[in-house]
């Protein structure tokens, strides 16, 4: 399943330009380009997701 860039952003809680701002800096979820629709396939995006926890000492 693949997502698109509004919903990839819902999902993160972010706005829909900071994904744009990370696609063109080579940064954040790993996405698929065709044309000039972006897709986000949802078992990579959630990957992403559990790399970015950072866990702390008690």
């Amino acid at each position: 399943m693949n997502l698109n860039a509004k919903e990839a952003a819902e999902r993160l809680r972010i706005p829909e330009k900071t994904l744009a701002n990370w696609r063109n800096k080579r940064v954040g979820p790993p996405f698929r380009k065709f044309g000039r629709r972006v897709l986000y396939p949802l078992d990579q995006l959630e990957q992403w997701e559990r790399d970015q926890t950072i866990e702390t000492r008690k």
